[in-house]
């Protein structure tokens, strides 16, 4: 039973990592882009991390830095080798949703401006 308990965790642990990298492919495929937040007290890192990612914005909370960013594949897998830890967050888009003009508005529109 103690071999069997190890072996367990990690195998719960090692699909868990799976699925996890699974899905940050997947919203990459999808979006093109993926939104996230991650902490860090060092700005010789945020500034080179600035060259790759776009950082939207930052929060500071007790004494971490919370940084919300937005990356593409190549810029997510550079991000990836410096080992922060991060969450992938539903993007700021995602928070409402958005009305689309129907055509009869789009001519009312028009027609207060060609007068």
């Amino acid at each position: 039973m103690k071999k069997v308990f190890p072996f367990i965790v990690f195998i719960i642990l090692f699909f868990n990592f799976i699925s996890f990298s699974q899905n940050y492919e997947e919203i990459l495929k999808k979006r093109g882009e993926i939104y996230f937040k991650f902490k860090s007290n060092d700005q010789n890192k945020i500034k080179q991390l600035s060259k790759f990612i776009s950082i939207d914005k930052h929060e500071k909370k007790e004494n971490s830095n919370i940084f919300f960013a937005y990356a593409n594949l190549k810029s997510f897998k550079k991000f990836l080798k410096l080992n922060f830890d991060y969450e992938i967050l539903p993007p700021p888009s995602y928070a409402y949703k958005s009305k689309m003009a129907n055509s009869i508005e789009v001519k009312q529109i028009i027609h207060l401006f060609v007068q």
